[in-house]
C-alpha cells in the first residue's frame, strides 16, 4: 500500500505542473523498470523523488537482511554525491514507526535506514526529518535514536478531526444503506 501511496502522490504532483513543463516527481523502487527515472533523479531532475526502504538499502525483507555494511549502496553513494554539490535539500522518512523495535515488522528495509545518517549524512550536511502520524512516545525516541536525529523538533498533533464524522446506524437493507451513505 505504501509504494501505491507514493505511486499517486507523483501522479498528483506531475499532474499539478502543468503541461509541457519538467515532470516535478518520479518513483523509485527496488523493482524499478526503467534504469533512466534513477539516472534523471540522480541528476537532480526532480524536485521531489519518493524511493523506498528496500532501494536505499539494497535488500527485500527479513530472508535478504544483510549484516551492517561499512559500505553503502550505489544508490546511497550517488545521492552522497549530491549532497556534496548541495543539489540534494532535505531526506524525509515518511512512516518512520516502521524503524522502531515497536513497529519495524511492517517493512524490514526501515530498521536498516540508519544508513541514511551514516553515509549520506554523517555531519548534517542534509536535514533528516521523520514523519508519521502513529508514535508514542517510546516508538518516537526510538525514531529518534535508530535514525540519529540531532536536537530534533518533535511536532504531536491531536488526533481529533473535526471534518469527520462517526455515525452508527442500524442496518435496513442495501439501497436504503446506500441512499444513507450517498445523501449524507
Amino acid at each position: 500500500p505504501l509504494v501505491s501511496l507514493m505511486q499517486d502522490q507523483v501522479t498528483h504532483l506531475n499532474n499539478t505542473a502543468g503541461e509541457g513543463r519538467a515532470e516535478l516527481a518520479a518513483f523509485l523502487g527496488s523493482a524499478q523498470s526503467d534504469p533512466s527515472v534513477q539516472e534523471r533523479a540522480l541528476r537532480g531532475e526532480f524536485a521531489v523523488l519518493y524511493v523506498t526502504p528496500e532501494k536505499l538499502v539494497g535488500f527485500v525483507d527479513d530472508d535478504d537482511l544483510p549484516k551492517k555494511s561499512t559500505e553503502p549502496t550505489y544508490f546511497v553513494r550517488r545521492l552522497r554525491e549530491m549532497v556534496e554539490a548541495k543539489t540534494l535539500g532535505l531526506v524525509a522518512v515518511d512512516e518512520a514507526h516502521c524503524v522502531s523495535q515497536w513497529g519495524h515488522d511492517f517493512r524490514a528495509a526501515y530498521r536498516a535506514l540508519d544508513a541514511l545518517r551514516l553515509h549520506l549524512a554523517p555531519n548534517g550536511e542534509v536535514p533528516l526529518m521523520a514523519l508519521t502520524a502513529t508514535a508514542v512516545g517510546a516508538v518516537r525516541s526510538d525514531i529518534a535514536s535508530v535514525l540519529a536525529l540531532r536536537d530534533p523538533f518533535i511536532a504531536v498533533n491531536s488526533c481529533d478531526r473535526p471534518n469527520l464524522r462517526v455515525r452508527v446506524a442500524k442496518r435496513r437493507g442495501a439501497e436504503t444503506d446506500l441512499k444513507t451513505v450517498a445523501d449524507a
